[in-house]
């Protein structure tokens, strides 16, 4: 099993409508005229043809919290009142909210290091719209956004990674004044404010004005790649330095994992990134990496409740897992 550092490459593009107030100070009427407008240029593009436009005050909450956990749209979003729209598809890899902190935001989520794959969707969809659409732009600034740190390109590049050795040897922390000097923004999984559970980390961009799109993902890929090697590294010296501690590890993680009967999400993703970390060094190789990658998408709540086919409540929700990550797994479930 190769190691798959890089979770996932995700773009994504602000822009708002020219001459319409931004969303945190527009009223409904003028809200709602967004949704209308976005609404009709997503229908008469034929690049959009499969993505459909929700009214996310009509779509149930386990839908909203599903694309929540999947970083299609924030918790604010999904559950603050208002004029808020959503268009995507089955598969979510491409989402535009609409009336978030700007009017749009076009986002990409590709697997693995796939940021040019991102980029070129997205600038296809943006172009796409902005022969509909009136977007506020300055010749001097570029995009103009509700938050200035957006302002120029209106683009955000990330990359989530998966870094267990560098946090294990302790060295992620020297990593953090280093990325923060290339222009790098480090963050958690759930993104700000949040801390890197399951070792999980979300590298992007903190530039966006006076810079390129191009210029932006070549600096996160070239970070990124130094960061890449110094967990190969890593993991390389556990694996010389400590392979009896490394499998003794990852086996009991494995070994919780496939036999617990209640886990709560916490220890289910450092339980999961142990196993993937055993996996990816060549200790555990009997785990396949597609059941792994399963895990990982079903641990979440609302993930759980559309698995299950029920509303679960918390006092199940622990139970239900452990469930689903044996059955998963490929062990014996007990009905209950």
């Amino acid at each position: 099993m190769s190691d798959r550092i890089v979770l996932n490459s995700r773009v994504r593009l602000a822009r708002n409508l020219d001459q319409i107030p931004f969303p945190m100070w527009a009223d409904r009427t003028s809200s709602s005229m967004v949704g209308e407008k976005v609404k009709a240029a997503v229908a008469s593009r034929t690049a959009l043809a499969a993505h459909r436009f929700y009214s996310m005050s009509e779509v149930d909450p386990i839908q909203r919290q599903m694309w929540v956990e999947s970083h299609v749209v924030t918790p604010d979003f999904a559950f603050s009142e208002g004029e808020k729209y959503l268009v995507t598809s089955d598969d979510s890899d491409l989402s535009i909210t609409v009336n978030e902190e700007d009017h749009l935001r076009i986002q990409v989520i590709s697997d693995g290091l796939s940021l040019e794959n991102s980029l070129g969707l997205a600038t296809l969809v943006d172009d796409e719209l902005e022969t509909e659409l009136d977007y506020a732009f300055s010749k001097k600034l570029g995009y103009l956004t509700a938050c200035p740190s957006n302002v120029g390109t209106g683009m955000r590049a990330s990359l989530m990674l998966h870094l267990p050795a560098l946090v294990m040897t302790g060295k992620a922390q020297e990593l953090m004044p280093i990325l923060s000097q290339a222009g790098i923004t480090v963050r958690g999984m759930f993104g700000e404010g949040a801390q890197a559970a399951g070792n999980i980390f979300q590298l992007s961009n903190s530039q966006t004005i006076g810079v390129t799109e191009e210029g932006i993902l070549e600096n996160l890929a070239t970070v990124a790649d130094q960061v890449i090697e110094r967990e190969r590294s890593a993991r390389k010296g556990m694996v010389v330095n400590s392979k009896d501690r490394l499998a003794d590890q990852s086996y009991r993680a494995f070994g919780i994992l496939n036999s617990a009967r209640i886990m709560s999400f916490e220890e289910a993703l450092e339980l999961t990134s142990m196993v993937r970390l055993g996996a990816e060094t060549g200790i555990l190789t009997d785990v396949d990496p597609n059941s792994l990658d399963r895990v990982w998408k079903a641990m979440r709540s609302a993930h759980l409740e559309k698995i299950a086919g029920r509303s679960i409540g918390p006092d199940k929700e622990e139970i239900v897992r452990a469930q689903v990550i044996r059955s998963i797994l490929n062990t014996d479930v007990e009905e209950g």
